[in-house]
C-alpha cells in the first residue's frame, strides 16, 4: 500500500503530493534551505511534510519563532 506524502510550506501551501518518499524528501529538504536562506515568499516560513496526515517531519522558520506566521 502506498502512502499519501505532502509536503506543506507556509505562505504557499501544499508543493508536493504523491506517493514517492524519496521525491518528497528531496522537495522538502529544498523548501528548508529556501527558507533557511531567506528566498523569496518562501523566507523564513515552516515546512512540514505529512504521511497519511500525520506530521513525520517539521521545520520550524524564523518568522514562526518570531510570531509572524
Amino acid at each position: 500500500m502506498n502512502n499519501k506524502i505532502q509536503v506543506i510550506v507556509g505562505n504557499l501551501g501544499t508543493v508536493y503530493s504523491g506517493d514517492d518518499m524519496d521525491a518528497a524528501q528531496e522537495v522538502y529538504d529544498e523548501y528548508i534551505r529556501r527558507s533557511d536562506e531567506g528566498i523569496g515568499r518562501v523566507a523564513d516560513e515552516d515546512v512540514a511534510m505529512m504521511v497519511d496526515g500525520e506530521v513525520e517531519h517539521e521545520y520550524f522558520g524564523t518568522a514562526s519563532m518570531a510570531g509572524y506566521s
